[in-house]
């Protein structure tokens, strides 16, 4: 049985003694460190199916890591999963919707971050390996959903999202009942390939004869009436043999997540897709609605930054901006919107809900929060 280890949630406000010496002001401080961490120990010449708490279901096939150098992993290692589906983990962790170009907006299904470390290194996934993420649609109504993952983050740390791919990736090999079956000639190959046996000792380890066929260098011929005809090189002869064994372990991988489904009782209905690199990803839908300019001030800004935070729970999306000096801040957004302003600074917030009816918005006031309320107040915010 897998050993899964779950980290407890960190508390945002500044309450260990260590943090009280740092800083003994600050009410809020997000960070996608703060969120929830699974961890699962795994073997790395196995198949092995991740159950997150929240849902998630991740297949991931053998063989499929390395490290930093490009050296197979081999053994016991581990992979760290965060599900960030809930609206308070978006909040814990500073997370925004918005894309790395063209600063679009995203309604979210539910952010999720893969982490795989053996003996402190973070590994890869090889090439031409992928993780099969299947992902509830629990948090995700509407249009059809998307995967997208993150290579940019803002200044804070917050990733932002490129478009990744479309529902339905399945990386079994071989279709037998289609045409274009990219398996057929490689069964014909190996069968063919089987059947041959060395007639006589070769004159090296590359070159033998089997009947009327041969190894010449690096080649397989087949020989004829003096003649001999190229088939495949070896090179070829390999690349089908690991299709044909990456395809039967990527069969093993879907049966094994149908059994682990039809033992589930909830109903619960999912996005499939093949995941090809570790790091946050993010079932989203893109926004293509027509915004509008907004700005406002935060009027007793006192000349420190202020955070500005639009929370759409309706629609699922949340961005963020900061205050220049004068604690003017600015953002885009859906005209006839009801969302809700979080400005935070120090020990200061003020939780308001706007409607976009005007350019212009009301004049936000931060109030102060003593120490002694940092929690019920952290949580009077989580539990928006």
């Amino acid at each position: 049985m897998k050993r899964i280890a779950i980290a407890a949630l960190t508390l945002l406000c500044a309450c260990a003694d260590e943090e009280k010496v740092k800083d003994v002001k600050t009410l809020f401080r997000p960070s996608t460190e703060r969120l929830e961490k699974q961890t699962f120990v795994v073997q790395a010449e196995k198949i092995e199916i991740l159950q997150g708490r929240y849902g998630s279901i991740w297949a991931v096939p053998p063989r499929a890591f390395v490290d930093s150098a490009g050296k197979a992993v081999a053994g016991e290692f581990e992979i760290e999963l965060i599900e960030a589906v809930r609206w308070r983990d978006l909040i814990v962790g500073g997370l925004q919707t918005r894309t790395a170009v063209g600063d679009s907006l995203l309604s979210t299904g539910g952010m999720f971050r893969l982490r795989a470390v053996q003996n402190g290194a973070e590994l890869i996934l090889k090439d031409g390996k992928g993780i099969l993420a299947y992902l509830p649609k629990d948090f995700a109504e509407g249009a059809p959903m998307n995967l997208y993952y993150s290579d940019t983050t803002t200044v804070a740390g917050t990733p932002l999202w490129r478009f990744a791919a479309g529902e339905g990736a399945d990386f079994r090999k071989c279709k037998p009942k289609s045409p274009d079956d990219p398996c057929r000639n490689c069964k014909k190959l190996l069968r063919q390939i089987a059947k041959i046996k060395p007639q006589k000792p070769p004159k090296s380890p590359d070159d033998w004869f089997g009947g009327r066929y041969a190894y010449d260098g690096d080649s397989l011929y087949f020989y004829s009436s003096g003649k001999k005809t190229g088939l495949f090189s070896r090179k070829d002869i390999e690349k089908c043999r690991e299709l044909m064994a990456d395809d039967a372990q990527a069969q093993k991988l879907f049966t094994r997540v149908d059994i682990i489904r039809k033992q589930q009782t909830s109903g619960t209905s999912y996005y499939v897709f093949q995941v090809n690199r570790m790091g946050w990803h993010n079932l989203d839908v893109l926004v293509n609605e027509e915004r509008g300019e907004y700005s406002g001030v935060v009027a007793n800004a006192d000349g420190k930054p202020v955070s500005i935070e639009l929370w759409d729970k309706t629609r699922r999306i949340k961005i963020g901006v900061q205050t220049d000096e004068q604690g003017r801040f600015k953002f885009s957004y859906l005209p006839g919107a009801k969302p809700t302003l979080f400005a935070y600074s120090e020990n200061r917030y003020v939780l308001s809900p706007v409607e976009l009816s005007a350019p212009q918005l009301p004049p936000l006031n931060l109030t102060p929060v003593e120490e002694k309320d940092f929690e019920a107040t952290l949580e009077k915010i989580l539990s928006f």
